[in-house]
């Protein structure tokens, strides 16, 4: 008796540490080597991932761009700008643009390449990170205000 309550008590447990699991939060874009656009197959990963975010967060959320650089300025530094220039059109062409964007390390660092002429680093790959806006406990991040009981 004693072994089927512990067995039923890790069972709800489990189950509610499930219910708080945000696992797939973060998308990777890897460059091939030598190549200055994305291959097809990461953008089309990125609009199923984004897809699948839309359905889950239905009270949507931001985004963050994360860069993944060589540690030295790249020794081609066209070949890094059209990197940078690559992320930021398949973000803009999937939709993850404007005020969704909560910071983008691509758009900073492309911003810094051509105004200011900074040598850039060579971008191997790029992290879209997503924050859900949500009320539930478990979500990272600020949540809404909750609306207010309705009075009587």
């Amino acid at each position: 008796m004693l072994r089927r309550t512990a067995v039923v008590g890790a069972l709800l447990l489990s189950g509610s540490a499930l219910a708080c699991d945000l696992t797939g939060l973060e998308h990777p874009l890897v460059f091939s080597p030598g190549e200055s656009a994305l291959p097809t197959a990461e953008i089309l990963r990125l609009a199923e991932w984004d897809s699948q975010l839309k359905d889950d967060f239905r009270s949507g959320g931001k985004y963050r761009v994360r860069l993944q650089e060589a540690s030295e300025p790249a020794p081609d530094p066209e070949l890094a700008v059209l990197r940078l220039r690559s992320i930021q059109a398949v973000l803009d062409a999937v939709g993850i643009e404007g005020d969704k964007v909560e910071s983008s390390e691509a758009d900073t660092h492309l911003r810094a390449a051509e105004r200011e002429g900074v040598a850039p680093k060579m971008p191997t790959a790029a992290y879209v990170v997503f924050q859900p806006d949500c009320q539930n406990p478990c979500c990272p991040g600020t949540a809404p205000a909750a609306p207010l009981a309705p009075t009587r």
